[in-house]
């Protein structure tokens, strides 16, 4: 699955148009590289995301097959602070 589909996915950006233009402008890394939106995803990448001057980290638990009800998103992804 491509990095801007799976973020509109889990809930992380409103749309797949927010989330590629967020990989595109360099604020999405994959295990600290910068990316682009057809970045293909696979599990325990971990996805960095710099917004509203602040970093979140996240680990991929797993790849959804479809948008995820806001209630199941832990089940696609781990939040973490800085021990990933």
């Amino acid at each position: 699955m491509r990095i801007d589909v799976f973020l509109d996915s889990v809930c992380i950006y409103k749309s797949r148009t927010m989330s590629a233009k967020a990989c595109t402008e360099g604020l999405v890394k994959i295990n600290g590289n910068r990316i682009k939106p057809s970045r293909e995803i696979k599990e325990n990448d971990v996805i960095e995301i710099d917004r509203f001057s602040v970093s979140e980290k996240y680990r991929i638990v797993s790849i959804p097959k479809k948008n995820v009800k806001k209630s199941e998103v832990n089940l696609y992804l781990e939040k973490s602070g800085d021990n990933l």
